[in-house]
């Protein structure tokens, strides 16, 4: 909505001088629209408070709650357990009934709800001392928040659900069991995501999902079975890769850099990824020649790993394709980051505990990620990509030395010539911009 009222706005003068609409006209539509960034930044501040107040209402509720609970009598802790749910729905179907398309009442009410579901569940089982685990409450508790996402089209439900899962994931594998069902319970939520998105991909809640999301991903591994040592190494170059590319494709015009999520968590996982894969314990014992067994490996399990395994480079791999027919052969530089996860964990495979083959190859793809960056940096005068860069080669030269034994000596003069290439090349792009603005 923000982007198409500046867009409007920048028509305007265009249109009056052009005489298809008046000056008086013109004001009538600035007026009604209002000012671009006082009216998304109030829309922020109501939303981020009626937030914050449900938050601490639920809070509230419970610690009054919690005092001298053991001394109040099954029946009326039940009715205590059970009211502020049933308040907190009466204030959604009121909320709905009304018609309230205000982000503030639909967050803040809705957050609400969901936090006195989980309250209600965990206050009556320990009431009636219901067995059960943290991994049982927390399904119940997303199944039971799930429609709230879509019954008042709300952005926080949908990460405080996402968040849940992910917990649920973390809690089954500790407690020995296997995550299947985390795909189904993921799946439920997409229509809501894809809805969201299709209304405007650069809204504020679209953006705040797109952050959930990307965030989420570097978690995913909690959802693996293990079954197979180092198989997380493909999946996660690959998506990583995929998160990069995709979000270069779909959100690459984004006005501003808080909505290109994907670019973002994409860029910062490849290189946080690189660096630790130029270490050998990273490559440690990892193949099918080091498959697990026991009771705490499903191997039934097994075959999401295999797909996510699969799926994560061949879309990475895809989106390489698409970037090339776009002209942006540059983005290949991450992209290719799926490809040194394959090659690597297939030689580490192979070879059977010879480590040092793959992490030379992540050494060398990590010192070309640093170089391709600073050139794309210097070539387009972007400093911030230009520092980026030199940030990649410097943390690569740093880890080295500390990893192996290099004297003082060398050591010195290495962080003195990088230190002179990051002022040198930050002072040239600095003259070469202020040249061109003043000519």
């Amino acid at each position: 909505m923000k982007k198409h009222i500046s867009w409007l706005y920048s028509e305007l003068p265009g249109l009056i001088k052009a005489g298809v609409i008046s000056d008086a006209y013109a004001n009538a539509l600035r007026d009604h629209y209002g000012d671009v960034k006082q009216r998304s930044g109030r829309i922020v501040a109501l939303t981020v408070c009626s937030i914050l107040g449900a938050v601490l209402i639920g809070a509230g509720i419970i610690l009054l709650f919690g005092h001298n609970w053991n001394a109040l009598s099954r029946p009326v802790r039940t009715v205590l357990a059970l009211l502020p749910l049933v308040a907190s729905q009466a204030g959604g179907v009121w909320c709905l009934m009304k018609n309230k398309q205000s982000a503030a009442w639909r967050e803040g009410v809705s957050t609400f709800i969901m936090l006195m579901i989980g309250s209600s569940i965990a206050l009556i089982g320990q009431t009636y001392h219901i067995p059960g685990n943290l991994t049982q409450f927390l399904m119940v508790w997303m199944v039971l928040s799930l429609p709230l996402m879509y019954a008042f089209n709300a952005v926080i439900p949908c990460l405080l659900y996402f968040a849940g899962i992910t917990g649920w994931a973390g809690s089954a594998q500790y407690d020995g069991g296997h995550t299947l069902i985390f795909w189904f319970l993921y799946a439920a939520a997409i229509p809501h995501i894809w809805r969201t998105f299709r209304q405007d991909r650069f809204s504020i809640p679209s953006g705040i999902l797109g952050w959930g999301l990307c965030l989420q991903a570097a978690f995913i591994g909690v959802t693996l079975e293990r079954v197979m040592p180092g198989l997380w190494i493909v999946v996660y170059t690959g998506l990583f890769s995929s998160l990069y590319l995709a979000g270069a494709y779909w959100f690459d015009d984004a006005p501003s850099g808080w909505q290109k999520p994907m670019q973002i968590v994409g860029a910062t996982g490849v290189v946080i990824l690189t660096l630790i894969l130029t270490y050998e314990w990273a490559w440690e014992s990892v193949g099918w020649r080091y498959w697990h067994y026991g009771y705490r490996y499903h191997q039934h399990a097994v075959w999401v790993d295999m797909l996510l395994g699969a799926i994560a480079p061949i879309s990475a791999i895809a989106l390489m394709v698409t970037s090339v027919r776009r002209r942006e052969a540059w983005r290949l530089s991450y992209g290719l980051f799926s490809v040194v996860g394959v090659v690597g964990f297939a030689i580490a495979a192979s070879l059977g505990g010879d480590e040092l083959v793959p992490m030379l190859l992540c050494n060398v793809y990590a010192l070309g990620l640093g170089i391709a960056t600073l050139m794309y940096g210097i070539r387009n005068m972007k400093i911030g990509t230009v520092n980026g860069g030199m940030a990649i080669l410097a943390a690569v030269i740093v880890l080295r030395f500390f990893d192996e034994d290099f004297s003082f000596l060398v050591r010195g003069i290495a962080f003195i010539l990088l230190g002179s290439g990051f002022l040198t090349t930050n002072l040239i792009l600095v003259h070469r911009t202020h040249r061109e603005v003043n000519a």
